[in-house]
């Protein structure tokens, strides 16, 4: 199974209030709301440049910058995403060999999210969700908030430009602008959806790589319709206090699997 050319996902159906194309339904069940981050970087790579002297994309891929160089100073006492975070309880270093438990699931446009108290977010306000331990379950709490809300939030720019990072940050941000404009431009001929069934649930996880300044995780979504199972390759970067989402100019593609097996089951629904 392949993804859909994320070029065309336009030409879907509308989902729900909003005439915008990275809410409608047909790119929305093709990618997953973690894969979101393989789609979008293909677009910037292929699309989201401003031109011929843009720097070529990097393609050591996401798992080199959790390998790079020796821990950074101690957290400042502000996230750079408004706010002093509480101390989290949380503090093993160990890459998890199970579900991290004392999680409770809610749902955020429909997606179950995970939430822990010793691991974060500790803080939620509005569509961002910050505050995260510097371990591995809290990174992989970040990845799983941030790499959701920054695509489906009513308030996508804010979240982005608060709560990512990465040399794909700029040209994500002025594509999918470009494309909401051009969406409100044509809503008048956006036909209706088919409500919320496209979207997927997160099933399964393994943290690849792990150091207190980046860390690499792998998500395994499900969706309704489909028997196979997409993982997508995230990585989050410690920046001012907090996890960010990395999105960088190229990552490794979306692969499909049937069960999980090596992986950790993890989810909500």
């Amino acid at each position: 199974m392949a993804y859909s050319d994320p070029g065309a996902s336009g030409e879907n159906g509308g989902r729900g209030p909003g005439p915008s194309p990275w809410t409608r339904v047909g790119f929305i069940a093709s990618a997953g709301f973690v894969v979101v981050v393989v789609l979008l970087a293909v677009l910037v790579v292929t699309g989201g440049g401003d031109g011929p002297g843009d720097a070529p994309a990097d393609r050591a891929g996401a798992s080199a910058s959790a390998t790079r160089g020796p821990s950074s100073p101690a957290p400042s006492a502000t996230a750079a995403a408004g706010g002093s975070c509480p101390k989290l309880a949380d503090t093993e270093q160990r890459i998890p060999d199970k579900a991290p438990g004392g999680v409770e699931w809610s749902l955020f446009e429909t997606v179950a999210l995970p939430t822990s108290k010793s691991a974060g977010p500790a803080v939620v306000d509005g569509d961002i969700a910050r505050c995260y331990a510097r371990t591995p379950t809290g990174a992989l709490m970040a990845a799983a908030q941030i790499g959701t809300r920054y695509f489906f939030a009513s308030h996508w720019r804010d979240v982005t430009e608060k709560q990512t990072t990465g040399d794909g940050k700029d040209a994500y941000l002025k594509l999918r602008q470009k494309a909401e404009a051009s969406a409100t431009a044509g809503a008048s001929a956006a036909p209706d959806g088919d409500g919320d069934g496209g979207h997927g649930q997160l099933a399964g996880f393994k943290i690849v790589n792990f150091t207190p300044d980046a860390t690499v995780v792998q998500l395994v979504n499900k969706f309704p319709d489909n028997a196979a199972m997409q993982v997508g390759t995230v990585t989050v970067t410690w920046v001012d206090g907090d996890w960010r989402l990395t999105i960088p100019r190229s990552v490794p593609p979306a692969t499909f699997v049937q069960t999980l097996d090596g992986y950790i089951p993890f989810g909500g629904v």
